[in-house]
């Protein structure tokens, strides 16, 4: 399914299930080869014939050059030994060496044309880690969901989806453990998931219908289907705008917790300066102040608590427990 140009950089929506290694495979193939993706069943990568033929030939025009430059060679070689036959001091045994040079020949032309067989053949066979990504693709057939085959709008959602829920794993106070982080590594992802499932389906049965009616019967029809997929987008919507909302409930809740950290701090060094203040001049104000820190700090915590309460109260909404 095409697109616009400007569509939304969604990714690949995996199973929550689906091993790194595959997802990597995957991701390669997205990349290099998406018509491998696109295949009902992604098809082993072969001894490819075409690459070896095209070996053969390449050191079949070495072979051919070689052999055309060994008769200058030669004919060189045999003019330096008759030069340096006549200079005063050389005998004729320099020029015996001359008949080696076949053999030589030979030699260089049989290790040429080995080197070219070997590296041909090994060109013309399937590597192995592509034989194991196209053998983990053709398992981990359904349990993705390319952005390349949904609807702009659906892709859309997708991305909004998936940016939603990096943000919240991305905050403090879910690393740090104060918003359920097991729940939140489980069950969001698995709502993108579920999510990217329906998006595709819907965008499926969006690219079958006719985008005119053929005839006056036809449109009530044409009609009461769009409607349904655009009750069904607005549906999806929905939780996207939930995931979105709890991703920003979150960013409050760790903005909060980041500034009650360096308040903590700041309170913590607060005696120090409280001291030196003390030593250095007796000012009730300036005391005031630094005393006032403790006071800011208790504030700034309730404001953090009420934050994280939000959070955890938009967590409920966005991924409420299933009954058992």
């Amino acid at each position: 399914m095409t697109g616009r140009p400007d569509r939304a950089p969604a990714e690949i929506a995996f199973a929550p299930d689906v091993p790194a290694g595959v997802r990597r495979a995957v991701e390669h193939a997205a990349r290099t080869r998406p018509q491998v993706l696109k295949a009902a069943e992604p098809p082993l990568p072969t001894f490819d014939r075409n690459a070896l033929a095209r070996g053969l030939r390449a050191t079949g025009f070495l072979a051919v050059g070689v052999t055309v430059l060994a008769p200058v060679s030669y004919g060189i070689l045999i003019a330096t030994q008759r030069h340096a036959a006549q200079l005063p001091g050389v005998g004729t045994g320099h020029t015996t060496s001359a008949g080696g040079f076949g053999v030589g020949f030979l030699c260089v032309l049989g290790a040429l044309a080995a080197a070219g067989v070997v590296l041909s053949w090994r060109a013309a066979r399937p590597n192995a880690q592509e034989v194991a990504d196209a053998k983990a693709i053709g398992a981990a057939a359904g349990r993705y969901v390319l952005p390349g085959g949904l609807s702009d709008e659906a892709v859309e959602l997708l991305y909004r989806a998936q940016r939603a829920t990096a943000r919240v794993l991305a905050t403090a106070v879910h690393c740090d453990g104060l918003l359920d982080d097991q729940r939140n590594q489980v069950v969001l992802p698995a709502q993108v998931w579920e999510l990217a499932q329906h998006l595709a389906e819907h965008s499926d049965l969006a690219g079958r219908q006719p985008e005119q009616a053929a005839g006056g019967r036809v449109v009530p029809l044409l009609k009461a289907h769009r409607a349904a997929l655009a009750a069904s987008l607005a549906g999806l919507e929905r939780r996207v705008t939930v995931l979105e909302d709890y991703a920003e409930q979150a960013v409050l809740a760790d903005r909060r917790y980041v500034e009650l950290q360096q308040v903590e701090q700041l309170e913590r060094s607060g005696a120090g300066v409280l001291d030196l203040l003390a030593r250095t001049a007796a000012d009730d104000l300036a005391v005031a102040e630094v005393e006032g820190m403790t006071v800011q700090a208790a504030v700034l915590a309730e404001a953090f608590t009420t934050a994280l309460q939000q959070a955890k109260d938009a967590a409920v909404v966005a991924m409420p427990a299933k009954s058992a």
